[in-house]
């Protein structure tokens, strides 16, 4: 897939921040001509005080461009973007009725302790408390926010299938004051076409904050995750839903099914 201009450029800061554009080790570069090249920005800024500069000619200042491949990358641990949140960035900023969103690439820099927390290492506490802080606004401030958006910020993961899924004794706790023995029985019910979906739609928001902050590991088809999404956290209808998904197959099977994997896991996992 050939990669867009502005995609080449990200691509192209990144490598030159992580040093791979040149081989300079030295703090300053002396060119030919003896023009003594600054490569750190806050020590020519100090150098050129604005307040404090007398306006006077100069000799050997230092030149505006210099060639990448000569000039040592200052130190910095990620590069980053901030643009206004729609669905194609992410439909041109949904005709300006934009969000703020951040967004930052961390660098592989030798100075970076690899602290095992993912493949967002640095970032990950703060990616963690932005998904913690966006799960628990989606149903007052994001609620229209479209729910193909919302998926592709929330990136959920899918299967759970590799090996047996397990959950931590914090996990655990934290599920039963999800859910109690008397839900568990509803949702068993309903499970096995005994009861209407109405009777569980309450147990919907805390299954779904769980399950997309990787505290209730079932595995799901691509579609499923958007429903319980939709329900769960957007706080839609059946028609609502049928109508934004605009899919052959009914919503309520969706949720079913969806409804019967979670009541599966929490059987084992709470029994």
């Amino acid at each position: 897939m050939l990669c867009s201009p502005s995609t080449k450029k990200v691509k192209h800061y990144g490598r030159y921040y992580e040093g791979q554009l040149t081989d300079i080790t030295e703090l300053d570069i002396k060119k030919a001509d003896g023009v003594n090249v600054q490569v750190n920005a806050g020590e020519a800024a100090k150098e050129f005080s604005l307040p404090e500069e007398t306006l006077t000619s100069r000799k050997n200042l230092p030149p505006l461009f210099v060639d990448l491949r000569k000039r040592l990358p200052e130190k910095i641990h990620y590069i980053g973007a901030s643009f206004g949140l729609g669905a194609d960035l992410f439909q041109f900023w949904k005709e300006q009725k934009e969000h703020s969103c951040i967004v930052l690439k961390l660098l592989k820099t030798a100075d970076i302790e690899n602290t095992g927390n993912g493949p967002v290492g640095l970032l990950t506490s703060f990616y963690q408390c932005f998904k913690r802080q966006f799960l628990q606004s989606l149903p007052m401030h994001f609620r229209e926010l479209d729910y193909k958006l919302v998926m592709s910020i929330l990136d959920p993961k899918l299967n759970f299938s590799e090996g047996k899924p397990s959950v931590s004794e914090h996990d655990k706790v934290l599920l039963k004051f999800v859910i109690s023995s008397f839900d568990l029985k509803r949702l068993e019910a309903y499970a096995s076409h005994r009861k209407d979906y109405r009777e569980v739609i309450t147990l919907v928001p805390g299954f779904a904050k769980c399950y997309f902050e990787e505290k209730l590991p079932v595995t799901l088809s691509h579609l499923e995750p958007s429903v319980l999404l939709c329900m769960g956290l957007k706080l839609k209808d059946i028609e609502y839903i049928e109508g934004r998904m605009n899919i052959e197959e009914e919503i309520l099977s969706l949720f079913r099914r969806v409804m019967v994997k979670i009541y599966r896991y929490l059987n084992v996992i709470l029994n």
